[in-house]
């Protein structure tokens, strides 16, 4: 009995210590309950407001035997639909006011307007996922939000996530179709946990709290994969992939 009993607690250690706090810092904690998520009672206003970390970027491409790897500073802002229309002074019929607005981009885009992500309720109280874009025209800054994917969905961790395509074509469509590329993007929360207070230490270089205890548990793991195809005819093949990991914490 004791040999058996023995037994039983050695095969189930691994599991007991799968989501050890140092495990949060990585992109690749799938074995994590919903319960050591701390995904409880999420809203998107939630996300309202200043938050500092750090992004971790991973670039591979075909042909290049070393990994582009990259590790600084970032701070998202997120603000209401309606108070970025007012800073922006004008209005964007597709963009309600209760829609919450990143004032920046999750990843690098080759658009050459201004872009902003955005979280956009829709039906049944799901969210749809998308960029605000801005452009003139006749003299005029018009305003559009163009969704991405579908509506939020849940991945086995119970939290939101999002997947779709991107064509990129030649903007004046003189380009041949075979040098038309595609990108596939993967974008998931991996991680949102309540912070009562917001964090008003950070380290001197701003990547993490000062508090040791702290960086441990990022309030908010974001991460966002991409693969870039490069069509010839009927065949596609990838070129490179690119991956941003955010570890963030609310400091307003």
């Amino acid at each position: 009995g004791r040999k058996c009993l023995a037994l039983t607690l050695f095969l189930l250690a691994p599991l007991t210590t799968a989501c050890s706090p140092n495990s949060l810092m990585k992109p690749d904690c799938h074995s994590c309950t919903v319960e050591e998520q701390e995904w409880k009672d999420f809203t998107w206003t939630s996300l309202v407001g200043r938050w500092r970390g750090s992004v971790e970027n991973m670039r591979n491409l075909v042909g290049v035997a070393k990994k582009a790897k990259t590790d600084k500073r970032a701070e998202l802002n997120f603000v209401k639909g309606d108070a970025f229309m007012q800073a922006h002074g004008g209005s964007c019929t597709s963009l309600p006011a209760e829609s919450v607005v990143l004032n920046g981009l999750f990843w690098e885009s080759a658009s050459q307007g201004k872009e902003y992500e955005a979280f956009v309720p829709v039906e049944d109280g799901k969210v749809a996922y998308g960029r605000v874009s801005f452009e003139k025209m006749n003299g005029k800054e018009l305003c559009h939000f163009r969704r991405f994917g579908r509506v939020m969905g849940k991945n086995r961790l119970d939290l939101p996530t999002v997947s779709f395509s991107d064509k990129a074509v030649a903007t004046d469509g003189r380009a041949l179709a075979s040098a038309n590329s595609e990108q596939e993007f993967n974008v998931e929360f991996l991680r949102f946990a309540w912070q009562d207070k917001a964090t008003k230490q950070f380290s001197g270089d701003g990547r993490g709290p000062a508090s040791v205890k702290e960086q441990e548990r990022p309030a908010l793991i974001l991460r966002v994969f991409r693969v870039d195809t490069k069509g010839s005819g009927s065949r596609s093949e990838w070129s490179s992939t690119e991956e941003y990991i955010y570890r963030l914490w609310k400091a307003e």
